[in-house]
């Protein structure tokens, strides 16, 4: 009873609750200033498609799908992918308390949980 007593929790476990959360508010955040504010889709538009092509042109069209793709793909899969190892490796240090790489390991999980209930729905839906 002693041994569990003395056990801290896991700073990488916290870690990864924490990458978890960050990623979710990072996401609600791009989405918020991407669609609804119109002053950050001008000045991504200004950034990434030069003035001698618009975002109307096929090839400006291919730079904002990058941009996009980047913004709302790329980036949290990395940071739910990195606090997915944290936690997993906070899970299998045995000096450490388990809750945080726990919820951690479930917190980063819950967007691969999510999109396949939208992949089953969507597969098992009449056309």
């Amino acid at each position: 009873m002693d041994a569990v007593a003395q056990k801290q929790h896991s700073k990488l476990g916290i870690a990864s609750c924490l990458m978890a959360f960050c990623v979710w508010l990072y996401f609600a955040v791009m989405l918020y200033l991407v669609f609804f504010a119109d002053g950050f889709t001008k000045w991504l538009n200004d950034l990434f498609v030069p003035e001698s092509r618009g975002i109307s042109d096929f090839r400006g069209m291919g730079t904002a799908v990058v941009v996009f793709a980047v913004i709302f793909f790329l980036i949290p899969v990395a940071g739910h992918i990195f606090g997915l190892i944290m936690g997993a490796i906070g899970i299998i240090l045995p000096k450490n308390k388990r809750l945080f790489p726990a919820a951690g390991i479930a917190l980063n999980l819950l967007p691969v949980v999510i999109l396949s209930i939208f992949y089953l729905i969507g597969t098992l839906s009449p056309s």
